[in-house]
């Protein structure tokens, strides 16, 4: 016979996933019927969930009717100084609207975000705020029904999809005028080989402002590099090592030059 508790002692979705050997989303997969389970796991999860007598918590998506002023941010990364301020303005305007934040660092584990999304949607939440998202996740959120905004949307921008984007093509362009304007000519670019759709229109538009200032682009000013500070430091040897060094450089990556080498360097 099943063991049933009384109602005040039934167990939490984390002890039904702590006894399953399985994780908190799961268990929520196998509670909202998702397909995405193996039915062995899910086998397993719902016989404990019997056993155990759990009860579905009132405040789970299905049955949640009011607010619950509580909003989710999910980031990918503390240690980031690009993160740090939209963690500060996302948290500023929430405690004047009276809302509790509930912040979740992925680690840049980002195959953990619809995870993450899950666990959210079953705690309850009055909306969530992404940052950097996957299609994925993007398409998940959509299947949600869950009031979201993405920040920085790097996947495909779908037309009806709310998203906060940053400027990167303006701001390749206007970096490297900047540097043009200060009379340099021969001018580098960190940063080419990331994916992610920002760092496709920042080079876009530091070969615009090059374009418009009638000067050449050069394949060897333009160096390999992903959005972390030792990318930026081995390219900026490899550029300052060419025989004809540039005078400038545009760092889409990070790089941290000593004043020695002559260089103006600019983030954007």
């Amino acid at each position: 016979m099943a063991k049933r508790h009384k109602t005040d002692n039934r167990p939490t979705i984390a002890q039904i996933a702590q006894i399953a050997g399985v994780s908190v989303p799961t268990v929520s997969k196998v509670l909202n019927s998702r397909t995405d389970v193996a039915l062995q796991t899910r086998e397993r999860v719902e016989r404990i969930i019997e056993e155990y007598g759990f009860v579905r918590n009132r405040a789970a998506p299905a049955s949640r009717k009011g607010k619950t002023g509580l909003v989710d941010l999910i980031l990918p990364r503390l240690d980031d100084e690009y993160f740090l301020p939209i963690l500060d303005g996302v948290a500023q305007i929430l405690r004047e609207a009276g809302v509790r934040l509930v912040l979740t660092s992925i680690n840049n584990r980002f195959e953990e975000t619809v995870q993450c999304i899950d666990t959210a949607i079953y705690h309850a939440t009055d909306g969530l705020l992404l940052v950097l998202p996957s299609e994925e996740a993007i398409e998940h959120l959509e299947k949600s029904n869950l009031p979201f905004v993405l920040i920085h949307n790097q996947g495909g921008l779908l037309s009806m999809v709310p998203s906060v984007r940053i400027t990167s093509w303006e701001g390749g362009f206007v970096a490297t005028s900047h540097l043009i304007n200060l009379g340099h000519q021969r001018i580098a670019y960190i940063g080419k080989t990331s994916r992610a759709r920002d760092a496709i229109e920042r080079i876009a538009g530091y070969r615009a402002a090059l374009d418009a200032a009638h000067l050449p682009v050069d394949p060897q000013l333009e160096c390999a590099g992903d959005f972390n500070e030792v990318d930026g430091y081995t390219a900026t040897k490899v550029l300052l090592a060419l025989p004809e060094p540039p005078t400038a450089i545009f760092a889409a990556t990070i790089a941290r030059l000593r004043a020695s080498t002559g260089c103006c360097t600019k983030r954007a």
